[in-house]
């Protein structure tokens, strides 16, 4: 599941040079990004959520709600905090 946030974010961090190790010509990136939107659900969030300390890591949130993620599990100094989000 993405959102066109998510897709938008995935193709900016592919751009950065840590990334060429893994991708490392731009037909790579390209096709990479497509086999990913050809296969995942595009989700629209409905919501704006506010929370994490680096605000461009909240569209992420906002996909697992409009998702409506049983659990969102994070490994980030972004993460919010010290909260845990459970969505229901």
């Amino acid at each position: 599941m993405v959102s066109e946030k998510t897709l938008k974010e995935l193709k900016r961090v592919l751009l950065l040079p840590k990334f060429d190790k893994y991708l490392p010509d731009e037909a790579d990136k390209s096709l990479f990004i497509e086999r990913v939107e050809k296969s995942s659900l595009l989700l629209l969030p409905d919501v704006e959520i506010t929370a994490c300390r680096d605000p461009k890591d909240d569209k992420f949130l906002e996909r697992a709600v409009a998702a409506k993620a049983s659990c969102i599990i994070m490994e980030s100094p972004q993460a919010p905090k010290g909260e845990m989000f459970t969505v229901f």
